[in-house]
């Protein structure tokens, strides 16, 4: 067997774990795996210690450093330049988006439902969106996730009316 704690999405360290009989293990396919996580509640450097005992009296500790991100990206949203109404369904987003480890992807969506069910894609400082068909208030969400997974939604909102003001006379 072999058993491998990968913390390669943060860009950490893989330690494998073999059971395979040959030195330090004499005995294959016996090992009891017990994972010791020295995980604190903050964004730092942490330790991940792995003790392997091949129940014969053999013990090897294994260890490796990652990094963990518990905060959450920047994410802020402005649609057509901070303009109040648009008369096309057709809007421009400009974006922002930061983080201090790494920004993995954004999506967008006209309601929470339907940003939730977008998939996610590179991010980009100005997306061209369109809004749904009614005329009223309409809200754009956006969401950002960084590489450790953490994820921001942001909004704006703008009001779309394509109807011409009537004359009376």
């Amino acid at each position: 067997y072999l058993v491998t704690a990968n913390t390669s999405a943060i860009g950490g360290t893989t330690i494998p774990l073999k059971d395979d009989g040959i030195n330090p293990d004499e005995t294959k396919d016996d090992a009891i795996y017990t994972g010791i996580q020295a995980i604190s509640n903050g964004t730092g450097y942490e330790t991940i210690t792995a003790t392997i005992n091949d129940n014969t009296g053999n013990i090897f500790y294994a260890s490796a450093s990652l990094f963990v991100d518990d905060i959450s990206p920047n994410a802020k949203i402005v649609i057509n330049n901070n303009e109040t109404y648009t008369k096309s369904r057709e809007v421009q987003l400009n974006l922002n988006y930061s983080d201090n480890y790494g920004i993995d992807k954004c999506r967008y969506g006209n309601n929470l439902t339907e940003l939730n069910n977008y998939e996610w894609e590179p991010c980009s400082n100005v997306k061209f969106w369109r809004l749904t068909e009614n005329e009223e208030k309409k809200i754009v969400f956006y969401q950002v996730r960084d590489l450790a997974g953490n994820s921001a939604t942001a909004n704006d909102t703008i009001i779309y009316d394509k109807t011409p003001p009537a004359i009376l006379i």
